[in-house]
């Protein structure tokens, strides 16, 4: 369909037991500049994980199916794009563990955003909540460290 922007780059689906739970899309977001951490991103070096839809109530399933995907995302297509940052946004009234899950991976969380309605789409709720903006800069190679149980408690 050449009439369909194409942002979309990447669909990971969510299976277990043989049975699709759940999927994630790596998409080009709207936003084409960003500053992070004193560097700016721009065009096609920012990417998003977006769509992260989950269709079953199952503790940490998509914290480690968001980490599972972002591991195949860049290894298979982020390297190879020249992306150099990832992008995603949650809820801020979500209190669950996804994001959490991820700062061993490098996601930090870079501010919030007013809710807003987009002008050329219909209204959607999900539309009017704030939402906390995760980046995750893109390491130059593989990092695959453990870690320690002491990042994890108080």
């Amino acid at each position: 369909m050449d009439s369909v922007p194409r942002t979309n780059l990447v669909h990971h689906g969510l299976c277990y037991q043989d049975q699709l739970l759940g999927a994630i899309t790596w998409r080009y977001p709207l936003i084409r500049s960003l500053e992070y951490d004193g560097t700016r991103y721009e065009g096609d070096e920012i990417v998003e994980a977006a769509r992260i839809c989950i269709g079953v109530d199952f503790p940490n399933l998509a914290s480690a199916a968001l980490a599972r995907s972002m591991e195949r995302f860049v290894r298979r297509h982020g390297r190879r794009r020249g992306v150099r940052l990832l992008l995603t946004f949650v809820r801020a009234d979500f209190d669950g563990s996804m994001i959490k899950a991820l700062r061993d991976k490098g996601w930090h969380c870079a501010g919030k955003t007013e809710p807003g309605q987009a002008g050329n789409r219909p209204d959607k709720q999900i539309r009017e909540r704030p939402k906390w903006r995760f980046l995750c800069e893109v390491p130059a190679e593989s990092r695959r460290e453990q870690t320690s149980l002491g990042r994890w408690t108080p």
